[in-house]
This record gives structure tokens, C-alpha cells and sequence, in this order.
């Protein structure tokens, strides 16, 4: 089972999940706070619609899925390693940060 390490704004989460699991819902799971402001109640829940749970993988990005074609729409020539957890899916050991 991969682990996933989660640097927030005042503390550090460490779990792990199902290999193919979706990052946005084990973040939501273990109670991490992905979305900052209004967007913690207005959100695409997941579709990749509104690129409000970037998250930035701080290391092993070989962790999570490639980009799909919707996040590459939403992030073009952006960092490589900002992410959106709604379209990734976890398949190694990842640390990420949240609040980006």
C-alpha cells in the first residue's frame, strides 16, 4: 500500500492508501484541508472543473498517475509539479503539500 505524506499549513498527516486511489478523496478521508476559503463549499467535487485542489508534489512524482488530458487543459506550462488531486491517482510513496 502506498504511503502518502501530506505537508499542511500547521502539520504534517502520514497514511496510506489503496494503490489507484483518487488523491482528492483519501485527502478528504484523513480529514485534510485541500480546499482553501469558499471553495471548502463551492467545488466541482472532483471533475476537474474548477483546478481549486492543486497540490504540489514535493517528491517521487512517479507517485501519482501522469496528468490527464483535463488537467493538462487546466495546468498548461505550469509546473510540472503541481497537481490537481481530483485527477490523480496514487500508485507509489508521495509527499505532497496542500495550499499551494
Amino acid at each position: 500500500m502506498p504511503k502518502v505524506h501530506v505537508f499542511e499549513r500547521d502539520k504534517d498527516i502520514e497514511f496510506k492508501c489503496r494503490a489507484g486511489s483518487n488523491l482528492r478523496k483519501v485527502l478528504l478521508e484523513h480529514k485534510v484541508q485541500l480546499y482553501a476559503g469558499l471553495h471548502r463549499f463551492v467545488n466541482c467535487r472532483g471533475m476537474g472543473l474548477c483546478g481549486s485542489c492543486l497540490v504540489r508534489v514535493e517528491s517521487n512524482p512517479a507517485g501519482l498517475t501522469d496528468r490527464t488530458p483535463t488537467e493538462e487543459s487546466k495546468l498548461f506550462g505550469s509546473n510540472p509539479h503541481i497537481r490537481l488531486a481530483c485527477q490523480a491517482e496514487v500508485c507509489g510513496d508521495i509527499e505532497i503539500s496542500t495550499g499551494v
